[in-house]
């Protein structure tokens, strides 16, 4: 979700707030997490008089918290209601930092990152953490049954897919996939102004032990429960 970064000009406001700004100079299962979410949901912005700011928006607030607590920040998680029904409010957390802004720019992500970011250049031991952060943000997973092709009894389908703007960075992950999950090789299929990287059953089961296979606190909860809800019936192979 995107949307324009609302800064104030007063002195008051533009006070600098508590931030560990340095969270993203190390290598670790939390910080990979949270830079592969903000490659999905985060944005950044340089404003007239040089003053930076990165946000993160997202409909899970518990998460957002998460990732607040991660940073060692206080600054305030504000929400934007939508008139639409169907709509969840958007929760945004939004932080003024120049290390910071400049750190992410040195992992080639920039404000106009949608349609060119691909994996920074990650330790091995810290991509699985990075893709399940990207998959937070910008993920889908399914679980029900489906009527297939020339079938008459409904089949379980667990059903995963990656969509974003970027053609690159769904390409690097089906790559990273197949070597390090076992995945079946994919391709990116074009989906009106997106892309999108789908995978079934088999290939979800191995999507979900690669990105869980850590002990770990901060993921979406209601997508791991999807997960576990077809294995607890199916088992973990389809």
């Amino acid at each position: 979700m995107k949307e324009k970064l609302h800064i104030k000009s007063n002195a008051k406001a533009s006070r600098p707030w508590k931030v560990n700004e340095h969270f993203f100079d190390k290598w670790n299962s939390d910080m990979a997490y949270i830079l592969g979410f903000f490659c999905a949901d985060g944005y950044m912005c340089k404003n007239r008089r040089g003053s930076c700011f990165i946000a993160f928006s997202i409909t899970d607030k518990e998460l957002l918290i998460k990732i607040a607590s991660y940073l060692g920040t206080g600054h305030k998680i504000s929400v934007r209601n939508y008139p639409e029904k169907n709509w969840k409010p958007a929760w945004r957390l939004q932080i003024g930092s120049k290390v910071i802004y400049n750190k992410l720019l040195s992992f080639g992500i920039t404000e106009k990152k949608s349609y060119r970011i691909k994996i920074p250049k990650i330790p091995k031991e810290c991509i699985a953490d990075f893709i399940r952060g990207y998959f937070d943000g910008d993920g889908n997973i399914q679980f029900g049954l489906y009527a297939r092709q020339n079938r008459v009894k409904k089949s379980p389908i667990l059903f995963t897919r990656f969509v974003s703007c970027s053609r690159g960075m769904l390409e690097d992950i089906a790559s990273q996939l197949y070597k390090d999950a076992g995945m079946r090789v994919k391709k990116v299929y074009s989906d009106s102004n997106a892309w999108r990287l789908d995978y079934s059953n088999r290939d979800s089961v191995r999507f979900y032990n690669y990105i869980y296979k850590k002990d770990t606190n901060i993921f979406l909860e209601r997508k791991k429960r999807i997960f576990e809800k077809y294995l607890s019936i199916y088992g973990p192979v389809a």
